[in-house]
């Protein structure tokens, strides 16, 4: 009887295990999106604007609590979340985000703070081909689909909620 209850357990532990999803390591899979991003939009010799610590929708919530409930209505549909609790635990992925460096010096971006933003001769001489502004990514669950906001010049605010499906390795616009 010991043999047989021996064999199920075996059995169930390796079922469990193949069941086992492997959750991507979010930053990886971030700076991923981004280097393609940036390759599809070629924003090479440009500056980059840091990506802030908050999240994407606390970004909007700043500009304008309005634009954020747009936001975020907009987010939900095109990664088909259908409650504010799923779109909350996605956006706490992005939290602790750190851009690959190797992918700024690869596009040749430099790297700048928003005080950049402000309309002054020398930050019109320090990025004289304009400032690339990327948000965090936002991904369903399973890593397979992606928002992100992609802005390009002397502008205060992120771009469009642009959709991305990982297909066959690579990223493509939607």
């Amino acid at each position: 009887m010991n043999k047989y209850l021996f064999i199920i357990f075996c059995f169930s532990f390796l079922s469990c295990n193949k069941r086992e999803q492997i959750i991507p390591d979010y930053n990886s899979v971030a700076n991923q999106l981004i280097e393609q991003v940036l390759k599809d939009n070629s924003f090479n010799d440009c500056c980059m604007l840091e990506i802030p610590e908050k999240t994407f929708l606390e970004i909007r919530e700043e500009e304008s609590p309005l634009i954020a409930i747009s936001t975020q209505k907009t987010i939900m549909q095109k990664l088909q979340i259908t409650s504010d609790k799923s779109l909350d635990s996605l956006q706490n992925q992005t939290r602790n985000f750190k851009i690959n460096r190797d992918i700024l010096n690869q596009f040749k971006l430099n790297l700048v703070n928003d005080s950049i933003l402000r309309f002054t001769d020398e930050n019109l001489t320090i990025c004289p081909k304009g400032i690339v502004v990327i948000s965090k990514p936002i991904f369903d669950k399973n890593f397979q689909t992606a928002v992100i906001s992609i802005g390009f010049g002397f502008t205060c605010s992120l771009g469009h909620v642009e959709k991305y499906r990982l297909k066959n390795g690579k990223w493509y616009h939607d």
